[in-house]
Protein backbone atom coordinates (compact mmCIF):
# COMPACT_ATOMS: atom_id res chain seq x y z
CA UNK A 1 0.00 0.00 0.00
CA UNK A 2 2.82 2.37 0.92
CA UNK A 3 4.71 1.69 -2.33
CA UNK A 4 1.56 1.71 -4.45
CA UNK A 5 0.82 5.21 -3.13
CA UNK A 6 4.30 6.61 -3.87
CA UNK A 7 5.18 6.62 -0.16
CA UNK A 8 2.46 9.26 0.33
CA UNK A 9 4.85 11.92 -0.99
CA UNK A 10 2.36 13.48 -3.45
CA UNK A 11 4.91 13.91 -6.22
CA UNK A 12 7.69 15.14 -3.96
CA UNK A 13 10.97 13.42 -3.27
CA UNK A 14 12.31 12.84 0.21
CA UNK A 15 15.63 13.98 -1.22
CA UNK A 16 14.37 17.52 -1.96
CA UNK A 17 16.54 19.86 0.10
CA UNK A 18 13.57 21.98 1.17
CA UNK A 19 11.87 18.88 2.59
CA UNK A 20 15.06 17.75 4.36
CA UNK A 21 15.38 21.24 5.85
CA UNK A 22 12.19 20.53 7.82
CA UNK A 23 13.86 17.64 9.66
CA UNK A 24 17.53 18.60 9.47
CA UNK A 25 17.56 19.60 13.16
CA UNK A 26 16.43 16.14 14.32
CA UNK A 27 19.31 13.88 15.36
CA UNK A 28 19.43 10.86 13.07
CA UNK A 29 21.63 7.80 12.76
CA UNK A 30 20.89 5.61 9.75
CA UNK A 31 22.07 2.01 9.54
CA UNK A 32 22.35 0.54 6.04
CA UNK A 33 23.68 -2.89 5.12
CA UNK A 34 26.50 -2.69 2.61
CA UNK A 35 25.27 -5.83 0.82
CA UNK A 36 21.55 -4.94 0.96
CA UNK A 37 20.04 -5.88 -2.41
CA UNK A 38 16.51 -4.83 -1.43
CA UNK A 39 17.39 -1.25 -0.45
CA UNK A 40 20.82 -0.68 -1.98
CA UNK A 41 23.32 1.45 -0.04
CA UNK A 42 23.17 4.07 -2.80
CA UNK A 43 19.79 5.17 -1.42
CA UNK A 44 21.28 5.88 2.02
CA UNK A 45 24.25 7.63 0.42
CA UNK A 46 21.88 9.81 -1.63
CA UNK A 47 20.03 10.75 1.56
CA UNK A 48 23.31 11.51 3.32
CA UNK A 49 24.30 13.81 0.43
CA UNK A 50 21.30 16.06 1.12
CA UNK A 51 21.36 15.52 4.91
CA UNK A 52 25.06 15.48 5.88
CA UNK A 53 24.15 15.96 9.56
CA UNK A 54 22.69 12.44 9.51
CA UNK A 55 25.18 9.91 10.80
CA UNK A 56 25.38 7.01 8.35
CA UNK A 57 26.65 3.63 9.56
CA UNK A 58 27.24 0.96 6.89
CA UNK A 59 28.27 -2.51 8.03
CA UNK A 60 29.85 -3.54 4.73
CA UNK A 61 29.17 -7.30 4.89
CA UNK A 62 25.56 -6.98 6.07
CA UNK A 63 22.40 -7.27 4.04
CA UNK A 64 18.82 -6.16 4.67
CA UNK A 65 17.93 -7.92 7.93
CA UNK A 66 17.92 -6.17 11.28
CA UNK A 67 18.69 -9.62 12.71
CA UNK A 68 22.14 -9.60 11.09
CA UNK A 69 24.57 -9.36 14.01
CA UNK A 70 26.45 -6.33 12.65
CA UNK A 71 23.19 -4.50 11.86
CA UNK A 72 21.82 -5.30 15.33
CA UNK A 73 25.02 -4.03 16.95
CA UNK A 74 24.80 -0.78 14.98
CA UNK A 75 21.11 -0.33 15.84
CA UNK A 76 21.82 -0.73 19.55
CA UNK A 77 24.75 1.70 19.26
CA UNK A 78 22.54 4.23 17.42
CA UNK A 79 19.77 3.90 20.01
CA UNK A 80 22.25 4.40 22.84
CA UNK A 81 23.70 7.49 21.14
CA UNK A 82 20.28 9.08 20.68
CA UNK A 83 19.34 8.25 24.29
CA UNK A 84 22.59 9.75 25.60
CA UNK A 85 22.10 12.92 23.55
CA UNK A 86 18.57 13.30 24.90
CA UNK A 87 19.78 12.83 28.48
CA UNK A 88 22.52 15.44 27.97
CA UNK A 89 19.97 17.88 26.57
CA UNK A 90 17.72 17.33 29.61
CA UNK A 91 20.62 17.92 31.99
CA UNK A 92 21.66 21.09 30.18
CA UNK A 93 18.09 22.40 30.28
CA UNK A 94 17.80 21.80 34.04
Amino acid sequence: YYSANNAFLDGYSLLDRDRIDRIRHIPCIAVQGGQDHICPPDTALDLHDVWPEMVLRIPLKSGHSMYDSAISTELVFATDCIRDAALRAQQEAA
